[in-house]
């Protein structure tokens, strides 16, 4: 699904049903291709998450440096082409634990991403404190609480 808002001037690239495997091959080359043509449209932000596959291995445990170095690649590559002309927002579904969320956010800090989305679960408010206070990247929470008394 392609989500797409004028006003704010964000594009969303979600729910995209590949194989994992492909995943993180799409998102490159949605970044090669869609970049530029991006920003010449006035679209300055690109919402990103080449995590999932490390977290679908490690169920969220860790993020090994192999791993890791391959999910920042779409980060360098933004970067490289486009500079900081584009926004970045990281996506990471609440799939990583706080340690892993730390890793990952301690390596992303180089590429000024807008924010870090979803990267553990909402519910646990100390967690999140923790990630807070580990880095310079804001931290978005959550999607994932829906009610009121959630909050």
């Amino acid at each position: 699904m392609r989500r797409f808002s004028q006003r704010s001037g964000l594009v969303t690239l979600s729910e995209i049903n590949i194989t994992p495997l492909l995943d993180l091959a799409f998102v490159l080359l949605i970044i090669f291709v869609i970049t530029t043509p991006l920003l010449e449209q006035g679209i300055t932000g690109m919402k990103i998450w080449p995590f999932d596959i490390a977290a679908e291995r490690s169920h969220g445990w860790d993020i090994s440096p192999r791993e890791l170095d391959a999910a920042l690649e779409p980060f360098r590559k933004i970067r490289e082409a486009v500079g900081d002309r584009m926004e970045i927002m990281a996506e990471g579904h609440g799939y990583w634990t706080i340690n892993a969320a730390k890793t990952i956010a301690h390596a992303l800090e180089e590429y000024q991403p807008a924010w870090l989305e979803d990267f553990i679960s909402a519910d646990d408010v100390g967690a999140l404190a923790e990630l807070r206070a580990s880095t310079s990247i804001p931290i978005l929470a959550s999607e994932y609480l829906t009610s009121r008394a959630q909050y």
